[in-house]
């Protein structure tokens, strides 16, 4: 799979964080990842990290190589046999996206952790998600550490073979 398929800007849309050079197990099962956010502020309570599915796999949790492809795969304007190829995914979903829209032709948020202040979420990394930010909280944004949502992001992997 790795160097095989050019993907999406992946944190524009709902994506997983597998470690594709890590290889993988046998049967083409994608090893066990784990990711977490800490919130450390208050000033971003109705953001969080949405956890989404695929609409036509029902997929969330990306267990195998081939998940990944189908799910991942079906919009990806690189892929020529994906399942809808009129949809241009760079327009469904602009850069930047808005972060608040919890649905689109391609997948469909399933819950939102939100954000509070030293709530530590974790999930398995092979799940896609995405950063959900209310439409107040996206016009409030900024690269000021002092005025932005500031978290703390952490990635556990396992290795393949």
């Amino acid at each position: 799979m790795q160097g095989e398929v050019k993907w999406l800007d992946s944190q524009r849309i709902p994506h997983n964080d597998v470690r594709w050079d890590l290889g993988t197990l046998p049967g083409n099962n994608v090893p066990a990842s784990y990711a977490s956010v800490l919130p450390l502020t208050t000033k971003f309570n109705d953001s969080g990290t949405g956890l989404w599915r695929e609409r036509s796999t029902g997929f969330s949790l990306l267990k195998t190589v081939a998940q990944n492809s189908d799910a991942q795969g079906r919009m990806n304007p690189h892929v020529k046999e994906r399942l809808h190829p009129e949809v241009n995914l760079l327009v469904e979903v602009p850069d930047p996206s808005p972060h608040s829209v919890l649905s689109h032709v391609w997948a469909e948020c399933i819950m939102v952790a939100k954000l509070r202040r030293n709530r530590f979420v974790f999930y398995d990394g092979r799940r896609l998600h995405q950063q959900f930010l209310s439409e107040n909280d996206e016009a409030r944004v900024s690269l000021d550490q002092s005025q932005g949502r500031l978290t703390m992001n952490s990635f556990f992997w396992a290795g393949g073979k």
